[in-house]
């Protein structure tokens, strides 16, 4: 029983009972074995790493870093790192955490409260995989500042993506809507691919249309998924089967033209770009 109780060496798994409202990591540690918490309320602490090194890592609990640098935070730099969260996960402070092997699991909100607290790797993924609506909310959103590496949401109830500063001009690397999940956001990006599957869907918050959806590589509509949005930014190829649909108010190319297969709600479509047909 104890308000607070700082970790300076591993992380501890109590058998007994645990009255600590509050948990910190207060210097750097590094996982030697898979390891679980279940502390009330997680924090890695500003000057501190927690370094998963190649593990995983569960928490079923709330999670909260401050960094006052680079490479504070979780640091995931080995081949096998994995990182559970079932609570809240909350990235604040002036430094980029090194998270660029390995995975994320969120069940809870993610909200990021500086610019560049939260910048994974391009190869690193974070999979929003609750069960419950989940909330993302970055202090500002843009591939700048706070962006995903690789994305992949797989939550049937949805998940909203909204900035608290400037654009939300959210970004991601290859991103993946699995079957029955939702993505809301204003705005969106993949930098690479955007692929989705079964019955996804995009739209924008409160299942308005999303302002702008752009897809800098292939965009591949599988399943009865559907696109929902106004304008719609098509980097390179589109496609679609015949079950899916893209409803959008128009669609923008900038290399090629696209021959749709599935349904094509789109009353204009412009060339945006120089296009040289092959």
């Amino acid at each position: 029983d104890a308000s607070v109780l700082k970790l300076y060496s591993k992380l501890v798994e109590p058998g007994g009972t645990y009255t600590v409202p509050r948990t910190e990591v207060a210097s750097n540690i590094v996982l030697q074995q898979d390891t679980t918490v279940s502390y009330p309320d997680f924090n890695v602490n500003a000057g501190n790493r927690l370094d998963v090194n190649g593990h995983v890592l569960t928490m079923n609990t709330d999670y909260t870093q401050s960094t006052s640098s680079n490479a504070q935070g979780l640091y995931m730099q080995t081949v096998g790192s994995e990182v559970f969260i079932a609570g809240d996960a909350t990235f604040q402070g002036s430094g980029t955490s090194y998270m660029n092997v390995g995975s994320l699991h969120l069940r809870g909100d993610l909200t990021v409260q500086s610019g560049d607290s939260f910048k994974p790797g391009p190869n690193f993924v974070t999979y929003l995989d609750g069960t419950t609506p989940q909330a993302v909310q970055f202090y500002r959103a843009s591939t700048s500042y706070t962006r995903f590496g690789d994305l992949t949401v797989s939550n049937p109830a949805g998940v909203t993506f909204a900035a608290t500063t400037g654009t939300d001009d959210f970004a991601a690397y290859d991103v993946v809507v699995e079957d029955g999940a939702v993505l809301r956001a204003s705005e969106f990006q993949a930098l690479t691919s955007l692929t989705l599957n079964g019955s996804a869907r995009i739209e924008g918050p409160s299942g308005s249309r999303m302002t702008a959806l752009d897809s800098s590589q292939l965009m591949d509509m599988n399943g009865t998924s559907t696109v929902y949005a106004s304008t719609v930014h098509l980097g390179q190829d589109l496609q679609m089967e015949a079950g899916t649909e893209l409803d959008a108010s128009v669609v923008k190319l900038y290399s090629k033209l696209v021959e749709p297969g599935g349904t094509y709600t789109v009353p204009r479509t412009e060339v945006a770009s120089n296009i040289v047909l092959q």
